[in-house]
């Protein structure tokens, strides 16, 4: 349990200094030692819980066709990892969870970008 608090407030410290992160050390690092079918359902609706407070603020500041293209992937991609989490055995999950994460640390160590920039107004707020 301890091991659990450790990590949620590290999680929590990084998403106050940075705006976000909270999944991306919580999910990977609890897997470890809880169900992968556990561990993100519940880090979830942690994060929803915590970040809703910033929804009236930042409302009005919303990007809204970046945001329905960002909407349509969750929307098409939540099935499938619904999926691989109920039907995938906990270590498979682990591993591509961690394989995930590795990827984008190498990608960012890299210095790879995306190709496409964000539209003008949701560069500039």
């Amino acid at each position: 349990m301890l091991f659990v608090i450790v990590i949620v407030f590290v999680a929590g410290v990084l998403r106050g200094f940075t705006g976000f992160g909270f999944g991306l050390v919580a999910v990977p690092t609890l897997t470890l030692i809880i169900e992968p079918a556990q561990v993100v359902p519940a880090t979830l609706i942690v994060a929803l819980i915590v970040g809703a407070e910033l929804v009236p603020k930042a409302w009005r500041h919303v990007e809204w066709r970046s945001m329905r293209m960002l909407l349509a992937g969750a929307v098409a991609g939540t099935p499938f990892g619904t999926y691989a989490l109920s039907a995938l055995p906990a270590n498979v999950m682990r591993g591509i969870i961690g394989g995930i994460v590795l990827l984008a640390v190498v990608l960012l160590w890299r210095g790879v970008k995306f190709a496409m920039t964000p539209p003008k107004p949701a560069s500039t707020r």
